[in-house]
């Protein structure tokens, strides 16, 4: 059976020794839902299609003077509320349409950080008024015409489920804490390997996903002392909704608990890999 809604002790019973410690792993997460829909409202929670994004203040640019592009709109107060995440407002994240690397300047740790050509924008207070709302994006390039496609193509709609489960095989996190995965489960002899597996199945991080555990299709860039251990959003490749990231890749925005404590988006850390 699953102890603390997520590790399942009945399924893992070579893991024994180590039930209390894979429980006390477990966390919750939203998993996310997408649906193709060119019919939503300006503040509705969303990948692609036009933001939420008020008259009075200006409208973001990469380092060019290009208009970004919405990869992701969070409204919060649509969302299963999520200990220490917001409770209402809006998140967004925007990447530029020079799209070689979907808005990284490169692959230092700094490109990884620096809001240059992508951009974490928060809105604490949503205004529901179309008025005071930008409603003609005429002046945003359309997405087909990019020389390289952005991550999102078609504007989805989403719906939201929360959930539990443990610590993932390949978030940094696991090596903390049991080191390697391979050694980790080599340890337990032949059945270890079909333990592996079995694990990499039920406790799977893919997907879209608020909070939680990440999935990578290579490596977790980040490395602990850098601080950011939450996973702020998670955009999986998806290719019947035509979302991508290099070729079957994932992208993820990460944070530190303390910044988003204080709901500072300023400092955000994001990456993505290809498949």
């Amino acid at each position: 059976m699953k102890n603390q809604k997520g590790f399942d002790r009945e399924a893992y019973p070579e893991l024994k020794e180590y039930w209390e410690k894979f429980e006390s792993t477990v966390k919750p997460y939203i998993e996310i839902k997408t649906k193709i829909n060119e019919n939503m409202s300006y503040w509705q929670s969303k990948f692609g299609g036009y933001p939420y994004w008020p008259k009075k203040i200006e409208f973001p640019k990469d380092s060019k003077g290009n208009y970004l592009y919405l990869v992701a709109q969070l409204n919060f107060e649509e969302i299963p509320q999520l200990k220490g995440f917001p409770q209402k407002g809006i998140l967004q994240w925007y990447v530029s349409p020079d799209l070689g690397l979907y808005g990284l300047d490169g692959y230092k740790f700094k490109d990884t950080i620096t809001q240059n050509n992508w951009r974490v924008v928060y809105f604490p207070d949503i205004e529901k008024k179309e008025e005071n709302l930008i409603t003609n994006f005429s002046f945003l390039p359309n997405p087909k015409d990019y020389t390289t496609w952005p991550p999102v193509l078609k504007p989805c709609s989403l719906s939201f489920k929360k959930d539990y489960a443990p610590i993932a095989l390949y978030d940094y996190q696991f090596i903390e804490l049991f080191g390697d995965p391979f050694d980790f489960f080599g340890q337990l002899g032949e059945v270890g390997e079909e333990a592996m597996d079995a694990y990499s199945v039920d406790y799977s991080a893919k997907g879209h996903k608020i909070g939680g555990y990440a999935d990578f299709a290579q490596v977790d860039q980040r490395v602990p002392e850098w601080g950011y251990n939450t996973l702020l959003l998670q955009i999986d490749s998806e290719p019947s909704r035509d979302i991508d990231f290099g070729s079957a890749g994932v992208g993820h925005l990460f944070i530190k608990k303390d910044d988003l404590k204080k709901l500072d988006f300023s400092n955000v850390m994001y990456t993505w890999d290809c498949g």
